[in-house]
């Protein structure tokens, strides 16, 4: 069984298989099982699996010796740097669900990309599970797994894990054809 992301790569979906991995999915999701917390916990959730990852990706891009290609990038969208893009993201992200008034966290597949399921006879797999030692931290804001779906039909995420993605030294993204 392909993984479901040659399932969203494909330009044509004679048998609507998008349609049923999204239904597929949308039911996960809403039975997922879920814990009622504090809206403090919440924020500490978020800070852990969300914002403390974005500023430990900076840390990882200001030590390889191409960071000033990312900085270029980020200055053609107004942004003074990477760093300065991502705190501002940030703060922006927390504003965002401060307000909300969360008082649940989602049990979490922590992985939730289309190379991680499979769709067979119309039912959804999910593999490649991220687990956490603490299995308080296997519980989630909702907002995590649908980032990492996000990615995934967004972000090019499975065309990189599928080697059909590159970026040369001029910016310039080239899809691979199969």
């Amino acid at each position: 069984v392909q993984d479901s992301s040659f399932t969203l790569l494909n330009p044509t979906d004679p048998d609507g298989k998008v349609c049923v991995l999204l239904d597929k999915l949308d039911l996960y999701l809403n039975q997922v099982p879920k814990q009622k917390c504090d809206h403090s916990e919440f924020l500490q959730s978020i800070e852990r699996e969300i914002l403390n990852k974005n500023l430990d990706r900076i840390e990882m891009i200001e030590s390889i010796s191409i960071n000033s290609t990312f900085d270029d990038y980020c200055r053609l969208f107004g942004h003074q740097s990477v760093r300065q893009y991502i705190t501002t993201l940030n703060a922006s992200i927390l504003d965002a669900l401060n307000q909300e008034n969360q008082t649940h966290l989602f049990f979490s597949h922590g992985d939730l990309c289309f190379s991680n399921m499979l769709l067979d006879n119309n039912h959804l797999y999910l593999i490649d599970p991220k687990g956490s030692l603490n299995p308080d931290h296997n519980f989630r804001p909702i907002h995590y797994e649908l980032a990492k779906i996000s990615q995934s039909l967004m972000g090019t995420y499975d065309l990189i894990t599928h080697g059909l993605f590159t970026v040369s030294h001029n910016h310039t993204v080239i899809l691979n054809k199969t």
